[in-house]
């Protein structure tokens, strides 16, 4: 066989390689779309049901396209994380927040089951009345 026909047997090679690769991504993205679309059914408020119904769609279709973006590395879900605890006005509230993300307390639950409950529990001394003797 001469360099020519070489070349030629390979890139036909490949090209049917890539539509294989292709369906197998296709696959993929559609297996994990069943899976993300059950554990939205779950879901007991319809418009949070519609949100992940619609969400789940969106990443089949980004990832079918080979548009997926890349996870986040465990840093910036931590910073993700502290940013959502800004939502509590009250310092106290918001140190204990940060103190959940930062691995503090107990956790319950996981994703696939519906959620991840954090508890931390905090003795705080109660307050001295003003009529009290001294």
């Amino acid at each position: 066989m001469n360099a020519l026909a070489c070349s030629v047997f390979s890139i036909a090679l490949c090209a049917s390689a890539v539509p294989a690769a292709a369906a197998g991504d296709h696959v993929a993205a559609d297996a994990q779309y069943k899976t993300d679309r059950q554990a939205c059914l779950l879901l007991t408020e319809p418009v949070a049901r519609q949100d992940c119904l619609r969400e789940a769609g969106a990443v089949r279709q980004e990832a079918r396209q080979g548009r997926r973006a890349p996870l986040p590395d465990a840093d910036t879900l931590t910073r993700n994380a502290l940013m959502r605890c800004q939502v509590h006005q009250a310092g106290s509230e918001r140190d204990m927040c940060e103190r959940m993300v930062r691995g503090e307390g107990r956790v319950q639950g996981d994703v696939p089951s519906g959620g991840v409950l954090r508890e931390l529990t905090v003795t705080v001394p109660a307050p001295v009345p003003a009529d009290a003797p001294r």
